[in-house]
């Protein structure tokens, strides 16, 4: 006599560009299993965010009276960190152009698959004065990626003039730093440095 049997399979869920879970089921008798049940499902590591369906390979086992219960793959964004590179400059120097990182993009995707591009500043201009200044990202946005956005820094260094000390060396001790409200004319000689 053919006993039928249920077979119910599980929710599961992962990551955008990931590789299918093996899929998970339940059954009141294993015993009467001719085979073991494999779940499958249309979802490829391509598929974009959504709910796919489970259900059971039916050359995975032989019985013949079977009652399978579906189940449901959730695939999620995967996260994708996009981070402002960091630049050291010399005061008064111009700005390099400002680029981005991108960690986390699955099947050889670029930023070509953001739905909205990144947009990148800083406050910092040639003209500042030492110190560090944050370099922001914001604005883009994708189908199937959670954005992370990670400030980068730019530190203006000062620039400052060391006299010579009449012996043929630098003294750092003697700093001449020209102050751009009160020219004035400064003889002898100077060794440009960075602190």
């Amino acid at each position: 006599v053919v006993q039928p049997i249920e077979i119910a399979f599980e929710n599961s869920e992962r990551a955008y560009g990931e590789e299918n879970p093996t899929f998970t089921y339940v059954t009141e008798r294993p015993d009467l299993l001719v085979g073991i049940p494999v779940g499958v499902t249309e979802a490829t590591t391509t598929s974009g965010i959504g709910d796919y369906t489970i259900t059971l390979d039916p050359t995975s086992i032989s019985n013949s009276m079977v009652t399978v219960t579906d189940a449901t793959l959730t695939v999620n964004k995967a996260p994708l960190t996009i981070k402002a590179k960091d630049y050291t400059i010399k005061q008064g120097e111009e700005l390099p152009t400002l680029e981005m990182e991108y960690e986390g993009f699955k099947n050889g995707e670029t930023a070509e698959v953001l739905t909205t591009q990144a947009t990148i500043a800083t406050t910092a201009t040639s003209a500042s004065e030492p110190g560090t200044y944050d370099i922001t990202v914001s604005g883009a946005e994708a189908a199937n990626y959670e954005l992370t956005f990670v400030k980068g820094t730019r530190t203006v260094l000062n620039l400052v003039f060391v006299a010579d000390n009449g012996q043929g060396g630098e003294d750092p001790d003697q700093p001449v730093t020209p102050d751009p409200e009160e020219p004035e004319t400064i003889t002898g000689t100077f060794t440009c440095a960075t602190y």
